[in-house]
């Protein structure tokens, strides 16, 4: 069964949140790449492409992106 989309919505944005108290105390190299990963290894099924798996895949693309240009 695939993760619905507001499940990941919700977990992206709570990495976001945690990630710039992190940010915040101690800036770090490779910000968020742990939790990039941890969450693709959570919600992506390798062998599904359904449009809802693509959509998922959208997503933590975008929080990669942006946890790559984040800038306090």
């Amino acid at each position: 069964m695939e993760p619905k989309l507001t499940n990941v919505r919700k977990a992206i944005e709570n990495a976001k949140r945690k990630l710039i108290r992190q940010w915040n105390v101690k800036p770090v190299e490779n910000f968020g790449q742990d939790v990039v990963r941890k969450l693709e290894d959570r919600y992506i099924n390798i062998s599904s492409y359904t449009p809802n798996m693509n959509s998922i895949r959208n997503l933590l693309n975008e929080f990669d992106n942006w946890c790559m240009n984040y800038n306090n």
